[in-house]
C-alpha cells in the first residue's frame, strides 16, 4: 500500500527542565508531506548525556533506513534488526556506562505502518470515522543502554488496518501522561485542524516538568495493492492484544473502549469476510469459464484431427496436376482398345480369307474330267485346250477339232500339281 500524508505536526517542548534531552524526527520547521519515518526518543544520563544519547540513536536510526530501504518495498525483520543494530553502536560509541534512551518509531512502507518501541515512549491509531483507538503501544520499563552486553529487542507491530482520515501520534510519554487515552481519542476526533489539535497538546502539557515532545501525522490517501490483501490478516490480534494491555491501565474507560471495539472488530470482520467472498466470486466464475473454453477447443482439435476434412471428399481429377484429366486419359485407353478390336478382326478376316483360298485351292477334281493318257494312239499329238477353265463353269461349249475321229472325246490336258495338295489351275493366256 501507499501512503499520502498532510503537513506532520511537531512538538518539541522543554517543559521545567533546562535541557533538551528529547529528539525528534523531524525535527521543527523541517517536515514534509514526503516523509515517511517519524521518531521520538527521549534520553537520559547525567551531564548533558542524555541529549548526546537521544540524538545518536535517532540518527543512527533513520540514516539507515534512509540509506538501506525504500517506502516502496516492505520492511523486513532483517532490516529492523540491522536498524536496531546500527543505532546500538552508535549509542556506545558517544555514551558511557548508564547512558541510555527510550525509543518509538513509526515508519510507513509498502507492506503497512511499522510501529517500533522500547521504553515508554508511544505510538497511537485513531480513527476519527468511528471514534475509535485502534492501537497504542504498552510502556515499559526496558531502554536502550550504552555499553549493554545484552541489547534490548524493541516492540514491532505491524499495522495494515489504515484508512484515509487516521491519525497516528508518535511522542514520549511526558506529552500524554496527564491525559487518558480517552481524552486523547477526543481531541484526535475533534472538529478542528491540524494545527490546533497540536498546539492543544502544548498548552495541555505547559506545566509538565519533564521534556515532551512527539508527532502528529494524518493519512490523507491510502491505495491498497494487491498483495496488501494477505497481508491483512494477522492485524486484529495485535490491535485486540493491545487493547487488553489499555484495559489493564484504565478500567473505566477501556471498558467502553473494548466494548466498542468489540463491536468494530465484529463490522470489520464481517465486512472483511464479504469481500473476501465478493473476491472470490470473479475467480471461481473466471475458472469456471475458463475450463469450458478449454474444453469446447480441446474436443473440436480432436475431432478436425480425426474425421476426414471435405477435401478428401474430393475428385482425384481436381487433385492432379497434369495438364491431361483423367477423362481424357480413359477416351485415349478406349480407343486404343477399339484399334485393337478393329485389328483383330481384320486379322480374322484375313484368316477366314486365307482358309476360303485353301479350301477352294483343296476343292476334289470333277469326275467328268479324264487325266490324259500319256501315249497318244493311231500317232495324233494331244489337243491342247486354250481355255483350262472348266466349260460348265464359263458356260461355253469346248471347241470340237475337226480332225479328231468322231466318237472320239479329247484328252483332257495335263494339270499342274499343287504342292499343298488339289490341282491348281494354269493361268488364262489372253488372245492377241
Amino acid at each position: 500500500m501507499k501512503f499520502d500524508i498532510l503537513l506532520p505536526q511537531v512538538i518539541s517542548e522543554l517543559g521545567q527542565r533546562p535541557e533538551q534531552e528529547d529528539c525528534v524526527w523531524p525535527a521543527i520547521g523541517k517536515a514534509s508531506i514526503h516523509d515517511r519515518i517519524f521518531v521520538a526518543t527521549d534520553g537520559m544520563g547525567s551531564d548533558g548525556q542524555g541529549s548526546i544519547a537521544s540524538e545518536a540513536v535517532t540518527k543512527a536510526l533513520t540514516d539507515y533506513l534512509f540509506t538501506n530501504t525504500c517506502p516502496d518495498e516492505p520492511l523486513s525483520n532483517d532490516l529492523q534488526r540491522m536498524a536496531l543494530s546500527s543505532a546500538y553502536e552508535r549509542l556506545s560509541e558517544v555514551g558511557a556506562d548508564g547512558v541510555g534512551t527510550s525509543i518509538a518509531m513509526l515508519y510507513m512502507h509498502r507492506g503497512g505502518c511499522t510501529a517500533l518501541h522500547i521504553g515508554d515512549c508511544r505510538i497511537y491509531q485513531v480513527r476519527p470515522s468511528s471514534s475509535a483507538l485502534l492501537y497504542r503501544s504498552t510502556d515499559d520499563f526496558k531502554v536502550m543502554l550504552a555499553q549493554s552486553k545484552y541489547p534490548v529487542q524493541p516492540d514491532v507491530s505491524l499495522i495494515t488496518d489504515v484508512q484515509p482520515g487516521d491519525y497516528f501520534l508518535v511522542c514520549t510519554k511526558s506529552l500524554t501522561a496527564h491525559l487518558t487515552d480517552e481524552q486523547v481519542v477526543a481531541v484526535l476526533c475533534g472538529p478542528e485542524d491540524d494545527n490546533r489539535k497540536r498546539q492543544f497538546f502544548v498548552n495541555s502539557s505547559s506545566q509538565v516538568e519533564e521534556n515532551h515532545s512527539g508527532i502528529l501525522v494524518k493519512v490523507s490517501g491510502v491505495m491498497m495493492e494487491t498483495i496488501d490483501i494477505p497481508a491483512r490478516q494477522p492485524a486484529s490480534p495485535h490491535r485486540a492484544e493491545h487493547r487488553q494491555h489499555s484495559h489493564h491501565q484504565d478500567s473505566a474507560y477501556n471498558s467502553h473502549s473494548h466494548n466498542h471495539s468489540h463491536h468494530h472488530d465484529r463490522e470489520h470482520h464481517s465486512a472483511e469476510g464479504a469481500g473476501e467472498k465478493k473476491r472470490s466470486f470473479p475467480v471461481v466464475a473466471v475458472s469456471a469459464i475458463s475450463i469450458v473454453v478449454i474444453g469446447c477447443l480441446l474436443w473440436w482439435w480432436l475431432n478436425s484431427s480425426s474425421s476426414p476434412s471435405p477435401e478428401d471428399y474430393a475428385p482425384v481429377v481436381t487433385e492432379q496436376k497434369d495438364s491431361v484429366p483423367q477423362k481424357d486419359t480413359m477416351k485415349i485407353v478406349d480407343t486404343n482398345a477399339e484399334i485393337k478390336r478393329d485389328t483383330t478382326r481384320v486379322k480374322r478376316k484375313e484368316a477366314d480369307t486365307h482358309q476360303q483360298n485353301d479350301s477352294l485351292l483343296n476343292t476334289p477334281k470333277d469326275d467328268n474330267l479324264q487325266p490324259a493318257d500319256e501315249s497318244v494312239d493311231d500317232g495324233q499329238q494331244p489337243v491342247i485346250p486354250r481355255e483350262i477353265n472348266d466349260p460348265s463353269s464359263s458356260g461355253q461349249q469346248p471347241a470340237s477339232d475337226s480332225n479328231a475321229p468322231a466318237g472320239t472325246k479329247p484328252a483332257p490336258a495335263p494339270q499342274p500339281t499343287n504342292p499343298n495338295g488339289g490341282v491348281t489351275p494354269r493361268p488364262v493366256i489372253p488372245e492377241d
